[in-house]
């Protein structure tokens, strides 16, 4: 499993068995592995590439949570659960995750006829799920932590005064959100080219909620973002390296 201070991997997902692949992250310790190959098996330990605070005798639990929307994989990590707490561990999205609201409709389509039809009545809340986009591209936390370095060398009892000063490492935080208003844009495309005469731009928060094309063409609201980050300078290595393995395609 990853170290303490990692970052994602290249690519932390088995795109052929949508299995999390959780061995061989980008760490401060080595380089980043190659993907594994489509119609390879699971990947396995690799423990020359485990950083050393992985390898210090103690017991470590590691856990990768396989997650897919659509046939898009990630996996939500975790590279040591009892360092979670202490930060010597971190937990993060391996590849960003987009919910197309659309496939509500769909589903309810299969599943839930009456729903279906009710919801078909209500032209702006369909138009709204056929428009819009949830995507959650990065995820990424490590608690801080203090070191209290081992007293200086005496045959005798420790001394207060020999203690040298406790360093620490702050916290890690990154979470960054898109909502795409705009995502009924390329079916609108598609049935243009079908048909032509029947064309009706759709798209747009305004445009989905009032189902008026002129005032959406005049002024509209297309996408949404949210970003909430803390970071240490000292830890802008570190979270620049998540940041570059998870955006990776």
């Amino acid at each position: 499993m990853p170290g303490a201070n990692d970052p994602a991997p290249a690519d932390a997902t088995d795109a052929t068995n949508n299995k999390p692949v959780v061995n061989g992250a980008a760490t401060e310790d080595n380089e980043s592995a190659s993907a594994p190959d489509a119609e390879a098996p699971a990947a396995r330990l690799v423990l020359a590439a485990e950083p050393p605070s992985m390898l210090d005798g103690k017991v470590h639990v590691g856990i990768a949570v396989g997650l897919r929307t659509g046939n898009k994989p990630s996996a939500l990590v975790v590279p040591d659960v009892l360092g979670i707490a202490d930060g010597s561990a971190p937990i993060y999205l391996a590849k960003p995750l987009t919910l197309q609201l659309d496939k509500i409709r769909a589903y309810l389509a299969k599943k839930d006829k009456t729903a279906n039809e009710n919801l078909g009545k209500n032209e702006k809340l369909s138009a709204f799920l056929q428009n819009t986009e949830v995507a959650i591209n990065s995820l990424y936390f490590r608690n801080s932590r203090k070191f209290e370095p081992a007293v200086k060398g005496s045959d005798g009892p420790p001394k207060v005064e020999a203690k040298e000063e406790v360093t620490a490492l702050g916290r890690i935080l990154l979470m960054q959100f898109d909502v795409n208003f705009d995502a009924g844009e390329a079916a609108s495309e598609a049935e243009e080219k079908a048909d032509p005469a029947k064309y009706e731009k759709s798209g747009g928060l305004i445009g989905s909620l009032t189902g008026d094309p002129d005032l959406s063409a005049l002024f509209d609201v297309t996408s949404l973002s949210l970003r909430v980050l803390q970071c240490d300078k000292a830890d802008v290595e570190t979270l620049q390296k998540y940041v570059d393995a998870v955006s990776a395609d």
